[in-house]
């Protein structure tokens, strides 16, 4: 198993060099190096760009899979609290109709979805604004850290000089 999976990790390290990608492959590997390996994996999002999960969604579903292949026994999950996070409001299907494609195709794959409940209460956003599938959690920091004390990996993709605001 162990040959295996450096087999994999090499062949996802040749795969990714072509990818132009904002999440850290090179982490994602260290972490699959592991031993033992981490009960799981959270993708944690935070950007100021609000079409961010178009194109990082998708990133994560392909990440996902590979995961799945090499260590299907870990547990995925992604914390988004940018502006992006508003992306996966229903009323915005028609503008990111592949970010609410890849959230529904990670939730189907048991990839749990979670949002900044503490950051649409300062952009006066309704809960039940947010796909029926996404969870909103009280604080993405908060969801986050309590994934980190159980002993995930935590894989951040964004800025993490960007601090969210209210309008």
């Amino acid at each position: 198993m162990k040959f295996m999976r450096a087999i994999l990790i090499g062949f996802f390290m040749l795969s990714s060099a072509f990818a132009a990608s904002e999440i850290p492959r090179d982490h994602i590997e260290r972490i699959l190096a592991q031993e033992p390996l981490p009960p799981g994996i959270v993708f944690e999002i935070m950007t100021g760009d609000a079409d961010a999960l178009n194109t990082l969604l998708p990133q994560v579903e392909e990440v996902a899979a590979y995961i799945g292949d090499v260590a299907p026994q870990l547990d995925l999950a992604v914390v988004s609290h940018g502006n992006e996070m508003f992306a996966l409001k229903s009323s915005e299907g028609f503008v990111h109709e592949q970010a609410h494609q890849s959230a529904k195709r990670l939730v189907d794959a048991r990839v749990d979805i979670y949002v900044c409940g503490a950051y649409a209460n300062m952009r006066q956003v309704d809960w039940d604004a947010f796909l029926p599938f996404v969870v909103v959690a009280e604080s993405g920091p908060a969801q986050v850290n309590d994934y980190r004390a159980l002993g995930y990996e935590i894989v951040f993709i964004g800025d993490p000089n960007y601090t969210p605001i209210t309008d």
